[in-house]
Order: structure tokens, then sequence, then C-alpha cells
């Protein structure tokens, strides 16, 4: 197979792929589309993170948007908390349909542009399975799971090669979606690599020893796919793999311990090392820095995160939201009072948690926004206030400002209000916040955190409830 694909890129770079002529480029370029059951009225479109604008939606849910100048590459479109990625170029008019309770099995295009979007959007959810299959896979032998990756490699390449033949893609295109195959199946080996040396160890010494060659192959700068997911995902694969690597030179530590501040130290020194773009060092530079702040457990461990990030840094804003959070981490560490945290009850009145329930308090933060993740949430802590009567479990809504909504998804949901609570605006920047979704607070019955490091999905969660109950 790999034989017929050298053939068809032959044919390919040798007649058919079109020039991008200025023909097509002296076309106006839109995006147009409809959105079944819309989260909100309108929808953004970003490149590389930057805005790119905000469309409205019309009363019938549509929108058009024409690009004021000529877009070329990947860009992200955003309907909130969704999204999904599309490739466009100079006179392109591109549509979507795309239903939000089915987002990504939903989305269709059609229009100039709409084959090479579908065949990115196909490969999108063929991944998305890979990365249920890729449990099962890494209990495979090495060599085979090696012969099964090359397997997906080259069909996916094949029927590129058919597509471009077919439909005279810009080569532009073509080496884009190339390398987002490439990066599934450079990603796919990092992750069976991850589960095998976790779980498989045994099977550790059959690894094929030109299994990682790939890896003298991967560009860690590439600027045009700086915000694919792929591309993202397989970067963080290998550099959580590589701090794992590291750490086995270390004996005392548990090495696959990812939510560790040591871990996330070597992490962020990693990033620093492969990274010469400035954007995609910053950006996982900060990723890492936010989870070891909010993970950190001592003074000593905020400072050596700070200490990090901050050399790495050259924009002033990131290294004032880092040390807005670390300042913030400092007062919700072990042996820290929580008694001057105010919270408005349903009805909007500032209460006092600890002086209102005097026992062991275990709070956890959510979300409107987060509608896929606060159902859950709400459903097993319910679960654990029937099992562990002596603790008072209570939901924040971080949701500053927005008092209304709050009251009104509580209500319709039919949350308990004796248990629900929001942030008061103390004048933190409410961003913040988003850093603390999923984080559970221990706090005794005298308003003393006891632990500031645990998960709401923790699979050990009930472990630390019974600690935190013996203390």
């Amino acid at each position: 197979m790999h034989y017929i694909y050298k053939w068809l890129i032959c044919l390919v770079t040798g007649a058919f792929f079109i020039a991008c002529t200025s023909s097509s480029s002296d076309r106006p370029t839109y995006v147009a589309g409809e959105i079944f059951n819309p989260n909100t009225n309108y929808i953004t479109i970003t490149k590389n993170d930057s805005l790119v604008d905000t469309v409205y939606l019309n009363k019938n849910n549509k929108f058009n948007y024409v690009f004021k100048d000529k877009p070329h590459g990947l860009y992200t479109f955003w309907h909130y908390p969704e999204s999904q990625f599309f490739y466009i170029e100079p006179g392109d008019s591109l549509l979507f349909r795309l239903n939000t309770l089915e987002f990504d099995e939903s989305l269709m295009f059609s229009g100039d542009g709409a084959v090479q979007n579908n065949f990115l959007n196909e490969m999108f959810l063929l991944n998305e399975n890979n990365n249920n299959l890729i449990f099962s896979y890494y209990k495979i032998p090495p060599q085979k799971f090696a012969n099964l990756t090359d397997s997906v490699k080259t069909q996916r390449q094949i029927k590129l090669a058919k597509l471009a033949k077919n439909h005279g893609f810009c080569e532009d295109f073509f080496q884009f979606a190339d390398k987002t195959i490439l990066y599934e199946y450079y990603d796919m080996r990092e992750r069976y690599s991850f589960l095998l040396h976790r779980y498989m160890p045994r099977l550790t010494r059959h690894i094929p020893t030109n299994f990682y060659d790939y890896r003298k192959e991967a560009n860690f700068n590439d600027s045009t796919l700086m915000s694919h997911y792929t591309y993202q995902r397989f970067l963080d694969n290998y550099i959580k793999n590589k701090s794992i690597e590291n750490c086995k030179n270390t004996p005392t530590q548990n090495c696959f311990s990812l939510s560790s501040v040591a871990n996330l130290k070597k992490r962020i020194e990693i990033s620093d090392s492969i990274f010469s773009d400035k954007q995609l060092k910053e950006q996982f530079i900060k990723r890492f820095a936010i989870q070891g702040l909010t993970f950190s457990e001592t003074p000593t461990e905020i400072q050596d995160i700070l200490r990090l990030s901050r050399k790495s840094f050259t924009d002033s804003n990131k290294i004032k939201e880092i040390t807005a959070l670390a300042q913030m981490q400092e007062h919700l560490l072990p042996g820290k009072s929580i008694t001057n945290i105010q919270l408005l009850n349903s009805t909007g009145e500032t209460v006092n948690v600890v002086e209102k329930f005097k026992k062991p308090i275990i709070s956890f933060n959510w979300s409107i926004k987060s509608s896929a993740h606060y159902k859950a949430q709400h459903k097993l802590i319910h679960s654990l206030r029937e099992k562990y009567p002596e603790i008072v479990f209570i939901g924040i809504n971080i949701d500053i400002g927005d008092i209304k909504s709050w009251q009104t998804l509580t209500e319709n949901i039919g949350f308990n209000p004796e248990y629900e609570y929001q942030l008061k605006d103390n004048g933190i920047d409410k961003k913040l916040y988003q850093h603390y979704l999923n984080k559970v607070l221990f706090i005794n019955k005298k308003g003393i955190v006891w632990k500031n490091t645990i998960q709401l999905n923790d699979p050990y969660l009930e472990q630390h409830i019974l600690a935190f109950l013996n203390h």
C-alpha cells in the first residue's frame, strides 16, 4: 500500500494540483451557514487563537460572513462551548450546516472548499474513534501496533491522493492535509507508548528499535498547524512522555503522576527547550504553569512554577495572569482560612457558609457555560451527599455577576438551593476561576483548608473523603 501511495503522489504532484489563481482570489471569500438548536445568538471565528471576528445569527439562525482580507489556511469556528476548524482559500464560498445536539457528527460543508473540509472533518471523526480504540490497542504487542498504525496512515494518505487527483486540490491544502494524517499517526504512537509503559511494562522490551523514528521528522514549530487539534495533541503527548522518561532517573517519584508539580515543572522545561515559535512556547508553558499552580500545596511549589514560567514569557499580560493566579492559590493552600470568602445564596444574600453549617465542607466549582459538565457534577455530588451526611457538599457557581441566569437554571433543573451558592464579586479577575472548575476544596468545620488539589473526577475521591472524615 505504501508503494501505491507513492505512485498516486507522483500523479498528483505531476499533473493534478491546481494553482490558487488570481481569478479565484479576486472573488469575495465568505463562510455562511445555519445552526440548529443554537446555544447563543452568535459565532466567533479565530485563527491561531486570535479573534478574527464575531458574527451574529439572524432570526432564522443563519449567518453570513465575508472576510475583509484574503484568508488562507486553518481557522476555527466557535459556537460556545463547541468548536470546529475549517480550511479556507481566497475565493472560497464555504457553507456550514450543523446541529448543536450532535455538533461534530452533524457538521457538513458545501460550496467551494467543501470537499477539502469534509475530508478534514471525516479525519477528525476517525481520530476521535481512535481515542476509544487506543485503550484496547495498547494491549497488543508493539510490532503489531506499529503495523496497524502504518496501515491506518497509508489508507488515509491514499484516500487524500485520490481526492486530490479527482478534485484538483491546491498544493498548499494537500500538504496541510497530509501533515494532519502524519501527526495523527505520530500521536497514536505517543499515546500507545504512554499506556504501554504505564499498564503493560513487560511488553516495552519488545518495542522495535525504529518505533520512534518519526520523532526525528516531527516539526515542533509548524505555524501552519498551530491550532490544529491533532498537532496540539501530539505535542502534548510527546512532552508528557519525555517528562516521564526523565522522571525514571528519579526512582523515588511516581513518574505517572501527571498532576504533580514535579512533573509539570519538567514539562515547562521541555516546552522551553523544544519550541522556538514564541506563540507555541508560551501557549504550552502557560497551560502547564496554570496546572502547576492549581496543584501546588506549598508556597515553595508556587514560587518554583512562577520562576520557570516567567523566564519564558515575553507577553506581560501572561506574566500578570500567572502572578494573579499564584496569589489566588496562596490563599487556598492547606492550613489557610477561607472564612473571609463571600458567597451569595439563592436569594442574593451574602452568606458565610462556615458559620452557617458548622460542619466539615467539601465545595466544588461549576459554571453555567459548562453544560456538559455541571449536570454530571451535581449528580455525583448528590450521591456523595447521601452517602456522607456528616459532610456538607456545596456547589459554588463561578459566573460572577450573572446571578439571574444562575438562579433561573438552578431552579429549572431542581438543584437544592440549600447547597447552591455563587461567588460574590471580590475584585479578582473572574477569568481566573475558570482554572478551578473541576477542583474540590476540603474545609474543616473551623473554615481551614485541609486539601486543595483533588479533582471531582479523581478515581480515589472517596478515599480522600474518608481520610478527611478521619483526620
